[in-house]
């Protein structure tokens, strides 16, 4: 599949949505990876568990267990994109062609509020 034509699904949205729901609940539980430890806390959150999406895969069959991990690696993420923000990426034209290397679009582009 052409990079250009991935698009985040409502599937996908859901799924990231109801990850981030359920590690919000966590919080009253003292769970080391709901508190709120900044950027560098956020990485090795996504470290951690990027590894044991690693092991999911090697050690269960097919690929549900890794992906399962992986909807938390995006949760994770996502969660650190929202509490730390998101500065805009700007991306070459060798990549995506001299008139959108301007734009900062992507794959997951979103418009700028005003634009």
């Amino acid at each position: 599949m052409d990079q250009r034509e991935l698009q985040i699904t409502p599937e996908v949205v859901t799924a990231i949505n109801e990850e981030l729901a359920y590690t919000a609940s966590l919080a009253d539980l003292g769970r080391s990876d709901t508190v709120h430890y900044g950027t560098a806390g956020q990485v090795l959150t996504l470290q951690e568990y990027s590894q044991q999406a690693l092991t999911d895969w090697v050690t269960n069959p097919g690929n549900d267990a890794a992906l399962h991990t992986l909807r938390k690696c995006a949760a994770i993420a996502i969660r650190a994109l929202l509490t730390e923000g998101c500065p805009r990426r700007v991306f070459n034209a060798d990549v995506f062609g001299e008139d959108d290397a301007d734009e900062g679009d992507g794959i997951l582009a979103a418009p700028v509020a005003g634009a």
